[in-house]
């Protein structure tokens, strides 16, 4: 039986457990960008777009996004291949497939 795409429910649960991180270096592995974010909890799934130099991170519940965005916020700086990355909260774009993130939350 084939697969169902997930119910939009289940997407905005999803979209709670995730960070959207800006400033990749384009050559970084799902592995290295993972790296930073592994103290904050446990990681699902990272969502790699090197040719927009962006990742989305996702975590197994909201309370590691919250840690990742709250140590960004205390001055904690990430880093990927040497080179510092900006985390933002992951806000989907009801209207469209884009992401959108939350400017507030810059590192």
């Amino acid at each position: 039986m084939p697969s169902q795409p997930p119910k939009p429910a289940n997407l905005g649960l999803t979209a709670k457990r995730k960070v959207f991180v800006s400033s990749v270096p384009s050559n970084a592995t799902a592995s290295e960008i993972m790296a930073p974010f592994l103290f904050c909890g446990g990681i699902v799934n990272v969502d790699v777009h090197s040719h927009k130099n962006i990742a989305f991170v996702e975590f197994q519940n909201e309370q590691s996004v919250n840690t990742v965005l709250n140590a960004a916020k205390g001055g904690v700086k990430f880093t990927v291949k040497g080179q510092a990355v900006n985390v933002y909260k992951y806000t989907p774009n009801k209207t469209t497939t884009k992401p959108q993130h939350n400017k507030s939350s810059v590192v």
